[in-house]
C-alpha cells in the first residue's frame, strides 16, 4: 500500500495517466474509509487525498512515536526487581517489556542477548554470590540463547533454595 500511496503524480498535461492515479487514489480512499471504525472516521473526512488519508491514520495510531519507544527502552533498562525474585518472575516481566517496545517498532525490540545479559546481570548482584558462578558461565557462552539462560537459573535457584528453605514458623 506504501508503494502506491508514495507515487507521484505525473504532469497535469498529462490526462489520461493522470485519471488513472486519481481512479486508484479514490479506490484507496475508499478502502480505508471501509476498514477504519466509525469513531474514528472524524481524523480522515476532511483529508483530499489518500496518503493524507493515511499518515492521520497512522499518526492517530502511533500519537507519541519515537518518544515512547524511548520512554518503553528507558524503563526496560531501569527495571530492576528486590533479590529473591523467583527467576521466572523477572524473565516474564522482561519479556512483557520487550514486547511494548516491539508493538510500537520491531526494529527497536531488545534483542535475545541483551534480554540474556539483562537477566544475568540482575542475578549476578546477588550479596550471597550464590549465582555468581552460573552466571560467569552463562555470560562467556555466547550461543547461549535467553531460554537457556532462564532453565539454567530457574535450576540453580531451586538448589539455592533446597539448601537454604525459608523458615516455617516465624519466633515473635
Amino acid at each position: 500500500m506504501n508503494e502506491i500511496l508514495t507515487e507521484e503524480l505525473p504532469d497535469s498535461k498529462v490526462g489520461k495517466d493522470e485519471s488513472r492515479l486519481f481512479d486508484k487514489d479514490g479506490n484507496l480512499k475508499a478502502a480505508l474509509l471501509l476498514l477504519i471504525p466509525e469513531d474514528i472516521f472524524y481524523i480522515v473526512e476532511d483529508k483530499n487525498m489518500s496518503r493524507e488519508m493515511w499518515e492521520s491514520i497512522q499518526e492517530y495510531f502511533r500519537p507519541y512515536g519515537q518518544f515512547t519507544i524511548n520512554s518503553l527502552r528507558e524503563n526496560f533498562w531501569k527495571f530492576s526487581m528486590e533479590k529473591g525474585t523467583d527467576v521466572d518472575i523477572f524473565a516474564e516481566e522482561l519479556i512483557k517489556k520487550q514486547v511494548k517496545i516491539a508493538s510500537e517498532d520491531i526494529s527497536m525490540r531488545p534483542s535475545d542477548s541483551i534480554m540474556k545479559n539483562r537477566l544475568l546481570d540482575h542475578f549476578d548482584s546477588y550479596p550471597s554470590g550464590h549465582y555468581s558462578g552460573a552466571v560467569t558461565v552463562l555470560r562467556n557462552d555466547a550461543s547461549v540463547s535467553f531460554n537457556v539462560v532462564v532453565n539454567s537459573l530457574r535450576s540453580n535457584q531451586m538448589n539455592y533454595k533446597r539448601a537454604h528453605p525459608e523458615p516455617v514458623i516465624a519466633f515473635v
